[in-house]
Parts: C-alpha cells; sequence; structure tokens
C-alpha cells in the first residue's frame, strides 16, 4: 500500500486545493496515470498516481485546502485494510482538527463534521468548549446591526450561517425581514448598501488572496520610483521591429525589450535576484524573469528562464508561447515556477504608474506604465518628449534603499541608452 500525499508543486507552495478526483474510490489506475487535479500558484494541474493498484480511500475531496506533504488517499491491492487515523472515536478527524482538539483538550462529542463523510475539520471545532458544548459566537458587525434594528440577540430564532454557526450580519438581517422588524428593506435601515451579486473567494482568486496577504503581511516593502525618457526605447524599437517580422517572423514588443533590460540589470545588482529561505539570503546564478499575464480571474506569472542569455526575438518567442498557453488553461507548473524576479507591465490599460506587491518568495518586483507625451526641457530647449515610469517593490530584509534605487538607476540607463542590448 501506498500513501497519496500533496506534493510540493512550486517554489514557496504551502497547500494546495484540490479541485477534482479523476479516479473513484474501488477504481484501478496505473503509475503514471492522472489521478487527481489540484489548483496551486493560481492555476490547475493534474496529479499524477506514484503507483499501480486500486484507489483504496479518499481522505481529502473536492475543495479541501490540504497542507504539503499530508495524507489525501491511499494506493494498494483490493481489499487491502486502510491504515487507521489513531482516533477511534473519531476516525473521520483531519490531521490539522486532531492537532486543535489536542492541544485544547476540546470533547468532539456531539461535534457534526462537515468536510466529506462526515470527516470533522477545523472550521467544525470554532466555538467548541473543552466541556463539549458549542458557544454562540456573535461579529462585533452583527452586534451593531442588532441594536440599530432593535432586535435583542438573546432570544432564539436566530441562527449562525458562518463556521461554528457564528452569527454574522446577514443572519440579523434576515431575521429582521422575516419578523417585519424597521421600516421599509432592512439592509437599508441598517445603512448597508443594496447588494448586486455576492461571489465568494474560490480557485484562483482565492490563491491570489492568500498569497498577496502572506506578501503584504510578512514582507516588509519599500517602493522607489523613477522616470526614464522614453525616446531612445520607442526609435531603438522602430529600428528593429521591422527586420525582427519580416526576417525572424517574430513581433518585438517593449515588454520584451523590458524584459531583456531588467535581466541584464539584475547581472549587475545580483542582490535583487534573491529570496530569503530559512534565514539565509539566497542569490541566484539563474536570472529567470516572471512576467505578469492578466487572465478573466486572475493572473499568472509565467517565467523566462535565463532571460539574460536569450536574445530578443528567443524572448519574445517564448513570451508569446508562455502567454498563449496561460489564457488557454494549459501552461504548466515548471513554466511558472522558477522565477527570480518579476516584471509587471500595465501600460496597455494607461497605467502611469503603480505600487507592485512582490511575489513570494522573491525579492522584488518592478511595475512600468505607459509611454505618455510632455513638455520638458530637452538640452537646453523647451520641447515634448516621451517618458516612462517604473515603480521598484524591494523586500527591505535583503535590499537596502541605496541597492535598489541603484538597480532602478540601471534599469533607466539602459531605458534610455537601449543600444547597449546590443553589446
Amino acid at each position: 500500500m501506498e500513501a497519496i500525499i500533496m506534493p510540493v508543486l512550486g517554489l514557496g507552495m504551502e497547500s494546495g486545493t484540490i479541485t477534482g478526483w479523476l479516479k473513484k474510490e474501488g477504481d484501478s489506475l496505473e503509475k503514471g496515470e492522472a489521478l487527481f487535479e489540484v489548483e496551486t500558484d493560481k492555476l490547475t494541474s493534474e496529479v499524477e498516481s506514484s503507483a499501480s493498484g486500486i484507489l483504496l480511500k479518499i481522505v481529502h475531496g473536492p475543495g479541501d485546502d490540504v497542507p504539503v506533504n499530508e495524507v489525501i488517499g491511499y494506493v494498494g491491492e483490493q481489499g487491502e485494510a486502510v491504515p487507521e487515523t489513531g482516533e477511534p472515536e473519531h476516525s473521520a478527524l483531519s490531521p490539522l482538527a486532531r492537532d486543535v482538539a489536542s492541544s485544547n483538550n476540546l470533547d468532539l462529542s456531539g461535534v457534526e463534521g462537515s468536510g466529506i463523510g462526515g470527516r470533522i475539520v477545523t472550521k467544525d471545532l470554532d466555538g467548541v468548549d473543552p466541556s463539549g458544548e458549542k458557544r454562540v459566537f456573535i461579529s462585533p458587525y452583527a452586534r451593531k446591526i442588532a441594536g440599530e434594528l432593535g432586535i435583542d440577540l438573546s432570544k432564539p430564532g436566530i441562527s449562525g450561517s458562518a463556521p461554528g454557526g457564528r452569527i454574522i450580519s446577514d443572519d440579523v438581517l434576515a431575521r429582521a425581514e422575516h419578523v417585519g422588524q424597521g421600516s421599509g428593506d432592512a439592509r437599508t435601515a441598517a445603512g448597508a448598501p443594496g447588494e448586486l451579486e455576492r461571489q465568494p473567494l474560490s480557485g484562483m482568486r482565492k490563491v491570489i488572496a492568500d498569497r498577496m496577504t502572506l506578501s503584504k503581511t510578512s514582507i516588509p516593502h519599500f517602493g522607489l520610483r523613477s522616470v526614464a525618457s522614453a525616446d531612445a526605447l520607442i526609435l531603438f524599437r522602430e529600428r528593429i521591429k521591422r527586420t525582427a517580422r519580416d526576417l525572424l517572423g517574430v513581433r518585438i514588443t517593449y515588454t520584451d525589450i523590458l524584459i531583456k533590460i531588467c535581466a541584464l540589470a539584475l547581472r549587475n545588482h545580483p542582490e535583487l535576484n534573491a529570496s530569503l529561505v530559512q534565514d539565509e539570503c539566497v542569490l541566484y546564478k539563474d536570472i529567470n524573469i516572471g512576467f505578469a499575464v492578466a487572465l478573466k480571474n486572475g493572473i499568472v506569472v509565467p517565467t523566462i528562464r535565463s532571460a539574460d542569455t536569450l536574445g530578443l526575438a528567443d524572448i519574445a518567442r517564448r513570451k508569446d508561447e508562455l502567454s498563449a498557453k496561460a489564457k488557454a488553461g494549459s501552461i504548466a507548473l515548471d513554466e511558472i515556477g522558477g522565477g527570480t524576479f518579476t516584471l509587471t507591465n500595465l501600460g496597455m490599460y494607461r497605467v502611469r504608474s503603480a505600487s507592485p506587491v512582490i511575489n513570494p518568495p522573491q525579492a522584488a518586483i518592478l511595475a512600468v506604465g505607459e509611454i505618455y507625451r510632455e513638455p520638458a526641457v530637452i538640452d537646453e530647449q523647451v520641447g515634448i518628449g516621451s517618458f516612462l515610469e517604473f515603480s521598484l517593490a524591494c523586500d527591505h530584509r535583503l535590499v537596502d534603499g541605496v541597492k535598489g534605487a541603484e538597480f532602478l538607476s540601471t534599469i533607466v540607463e539602459f531605458v534610455e541608452q537601449p543600444a547597449i542590448l546590443a553589446l
């Protein structure tokens, strides 16, 4: 028998959400056959079975967010007994719920599980006293709404819809509408705006929310901004784009040029091509540039590996290939993993500047806006110039302000003298 575990599918992955099993309990399968789908790092990928045999048990089902290396099922021979969980009274208990219950001496008698097959998960423990009785929790906002509507929360009749039976504002408003308390619509009486629609965070949006929350709460950001003259960059692209199209069959974009510029700048400033790993600063010899691609429900960041060694045509081809795969939902995990630095170009959206959020565990991210024209002093003369704004966000644990400023200065220098890309 072999345990099926949640695999580590990318740098920085802590958990994955199972979106579906491709086999059901009792099905036979071969090693290397697609077994289940997992969502992590903003995309869904099929995971292959590591053994041949019968799918004896599915421990985690669709929608379960499972830490890496946790058992999610078992493969073995027909009739083979699945290992016990070690909790005869509550065998259907998730490992994390078991740890919470054990550390808090919780009596799980009478606790109903909301997981697959009645499995008790951590949210089922919300509000459980050591005595085994469930307390009723009320959110502060729900208490405020109840006070405004004159609803007595000590009386029966209000059921909590949040995990653990916690009463939230919607429960109070629903009760107000039911008993006809207040005047007009209860939401209006409560001072809350009318809702068009509710869309729970799930799938890609939940992954993005979790990663960006992790980034902003665990990484001390600092930001730097700079403006570069874009006149030479525009002329450079005009000179090469026709040749690239006619002779090489590729379209060179500003993003392609900026990816190359970032890669060459990182050669000179390796401290930004780094990650913090267990209190150690890891400097990478490979310069792998991630670039943001907008999808319907979020973004993915494909990676162009060894971008400093590639020519502009090769970068353009690889970028177009990865972008197409990302939009088609067919991009592989190794094509979005391993990035050491991220570029996000918002110029096509008429954005002039931005405040980017670092893509963990990288040390920095660069945002670039649209090319715009405005009056400026050029060679001691007042004229009209083209400009490009850059916003750099750095992890202050790894990068000091001066180092970040030096890197940004190099970016500006390369943009204003793009002929250096040919050296």
